[in-house]
Parts: C-alpha cells; structure tokens; sequence
C-alpha cells in the first residue's frame, strides 16, 4: 500500500524546488503526501493546494521556486485505488496560471510543473520488490 505513496513522495523530495504544491484533489489520499518537519526544514516544504489562493503565490515566490504536483503525476496513487485519474482542478490550475503570471510580470519566481514526469521516474523511488505494474 505504501509504494504509490513511497514513490511520489521520493519525487517531491528530489524536487529542486523551494515548495511542492500538491493537488490534494487529484487523488484519494494525497493530503497524505503533505507533510513536513515540524521545524519547515525539509525541502520541498509541502503544501496542499486546496488551501493556496492565487494571491499567497507572490510571497511564495519571494522565498524561492514552487513545483506542481498536478493529477498526472499523482497517477500512481489514483491507480492504486483504482479510481479513475481525476483531471487537475481548475484551482490548482488557476494557482499555476497565477504563478507563472507573476513570475513574468516579476522575474521573481521559478515555476515547474511535474505533470510530465512519467510513472518510471515515480516508481524509481520505490524498491524493486515493490515495482508497480
């Protein structure tokens, strides 16, 4: 049960980014996917997206790059479940337009999205015991 989560999870933290935003909607359980040291000094700090408004994204982008973890690279989880792969949520969509918007506008903020990491790159956190298939 824990390989889907295990997976996603290794990819957030090898993310590069200041802050991983999690479309906790995007599929059962992601929430679950939300948790950092108590002290913030993980890195990426995650962040549920369900809770964001586009107008926190300047002062995150102030503090460093954001990355998405949208519906496709929550996959793996959905999968697990065997539900169908939500689309992302117009929100999280709309925080990303946001964000991307202000960094144009200021020269502040990378952002990335993970939509395009395939289930390979997921399941390469994941111990070969426990390959997804």
């Amino acid at each position: 049960m824990v390989a889907p989560f295990a997976g996603v999870s290794g990819a957030i933290a090898e993310s590069a980014a200041s802050f991983a935003i999690v479309d906790d909607a995007a599929a059962p359980f992601a929430q679950d996917l939300v948790v950092n040291q108590p002290d913030l000094s993980n890195r990426p700090i995650r962040l549920l997206a369900s809770v964001l408004q586009a107008p926190d994204l300047p002062s995150l982008c102030a503090r460093g790059s954001i990355a998405f973890f949208n519906a496709p690279a929550l996959k793996p989880v959905a999968d697990f479940f065997g539900e169908h792969q939500n689309p992302t949520s117009q929100h999280v969509l709309d925080l990303e337009a946001g964000g991307t918007a202000h960094s144009l506008r200021h020269r502040s903020c990378q952002i990335a999205s993970m939509a395009a990491r395939s289930t390979e790159a997921m399941t390469a956190f994941i111990p070969s015991h426990h390959q997804l298939h």
